[in-house]
């Protein structure tokens, strides 16, 4: 009997549950198309990048890496040139050892409906040729004695670029459009930047006690923050002056210290140029 009116009460909450649904169904309305907003950045952002090692970073190696992929019927987006492509670190000269047709390459490229871009930094290392000029024009981020000490990094040692003057910023775009705007292409040349982690650098001046990272008319930058918003944000926005919504860059959204013992991770690009991000290639 209690099984018989179990059945009973399953099958009146079955119709009940019927009834519901079929008088939702035959009184609903047509709704309108949903309206999205439009996407900050380009839809290449979603696609498949692909780079070479960056010892191999050559026409030759960066030309069969794109026909490669096409052969196997792989799709891509993207190729990205790596870190030694310049014949010095970011002074945006490609290495005609290298590439020797750099604007070629790029026309390449782009007819195959794929897009470029590089690796950079913001430093100005201490065996390039401008590095003395960039000092005594204050271009660069000085220590609180009004000093560039030049800081050690992974590709060598130099000064930060002082995105606070104006000057230096347009001496930078200058090198820059080495790259962005070739003049055999008519103003063509690469969509974007790969914006390794130079930004957290500038935290060896801040540190000791009394520490500062002075910019422009010596105002000091006011954290790590700062300086990689101006970073990130500046090869963002010029690329873009160049490449419209279709330029982007990419950088680590965020990266941790290699001492796991300390466990010290930060912010690095800001979100609105963090179209397309990178975590984690370090061995370690």
């Amino acid at each position: 009997k209690i099984f018989l009116k179990m059945i009973k009460l399953f099958l009146v909450f079955a119709v009940l549950c019927i009834a519901f649904v079929a008088s939702e169904v035959l009184g609903a309305k047509v709704v309108s198309e949903a309206k999205l907003v439009a996407s900050p950045y380009h839809r290449w952002a979603h696609l498949h990048w692909v780079w070479n090692f960056n010892s191999y970073s050559n026409q030759v190696n960066v030309t069969e890496l794109i026909d490669d992929y096409e052969k196997h019927d792989i799709k891509f987006g993207a190729v990205n040139i790596d870190s030694t492509w310049a014949t010095s670190f970011n002074n945006f000269q490609p290495n005609p050892q290298k590439f020797n047709n750099f604007p070629e390459l790029v026309s390449y490229i782009h007819k195959k409906g794929k897009k470029v871009i590089m690796w950079a930094t913001s430093f100005v290392n201490d065996d390039m040729p401008e590095y003395e000029m960039a000092v005594e024009k204050k271009y660069l981020v000085r220590d609180k004695h009004d000093v560039v000490r030049p800081i050690k990094w992974w590709k060598g040692k130099g000064g930060l670029l002082d995105y606070t003057n104006p000057e230096a910023r347009e001496w930078w775009h200058s090198m820059m459009d080495n790259v962005l705007s070739l003049p055999t292409l008519n103003g063509d040349g690469i969509d974007g930047f790969k914006c390794d982690a130079s930004d957290p650098y500038i935290i060896e001046y801040m540190l000791p006690p009394g520490g500062k990272a002075l910019g422009f008319n010596n105002v000091p930058y006011e954290s790590h923050a700062q300086y990689a918003n101006y970073y990130y944000g500046d090869f963002f926005n010029y690329t873009r002056s160049h490449r419209g919504t279709s330029g982007l860059a990419m950088g680590r959204p965020v990266d941790c210290a290699e001492d796991k013992t300390s466990q010290v991770c930060l912010d690095h690009s800001p979100k609105y140029t963090m179209t397309s991000g990178w975590v984690g290639d370090d061995c370690t």
